[in-house]
């Protein structure tokens, strides 16, 4: 009883600094007070990137035929084994790839990134606000 006692007193001393560095990063602590996800990115901080970045459009055939990032490869959910090759052979591991669909409001991107994480590969984000938010990053007074 005394060791389970112990054991349980040296798990709650290392705890606290864990927390408290956690609570206090400057990051996370903005991206909780915006209520923005651990892997979601906002168009200005993917620009501030120095690695290349493999756009992933999650939208529908039509929404991008319409218009997309430039360089973006379309990954259809319905289809994703199908459209998955078409990602990787646009794909290299230097490379953060960044998922978007329509809006804030769509969840797409996000399942489609975790995926994309699932199938091996690294540096999967989306994009916060989608189409949307990029198009009005990249709008021209």
């Amino acid at each position: 009883m005394k060791a389970l006692r112990e054991v349980c007193v040296l798990a709650a001393v290392a705890a606290l600094p864990a927390a408290l560095a956690l609570a206090l990063h400057p990051e996370l602590t903005d991206r909780a007070r915006t209520g923005l996800a651990p892997d979601a990115v906002r168009p200005a901080e993917v620009a501030a990137w120095t690695a290349p970045v493999l756009w992933v459009d999650a939208r529908d055939a039509a929404a991008f035929a319409r218009g997309h990032v430039p360089g973006a490869v379309r990954l259809d959910e319905d289809n994703f084994s199908a459209s998955l090759g078409g990602v990787l052979a646009a794909w290299s591991p230097d490379m953060r790839v960044v998922v978007y669909c329509d809006t804030a409001a769509c969840s797409r991107s996000r399942e489609l990134a975790q995926r994309l994480r699932e199938a091996g590969l690294s540096e999967v984000h989306h994009l916060h606000g989608g189409w949307e938010a990029w198009s009005r990053a990249h709008a021209t007074p």
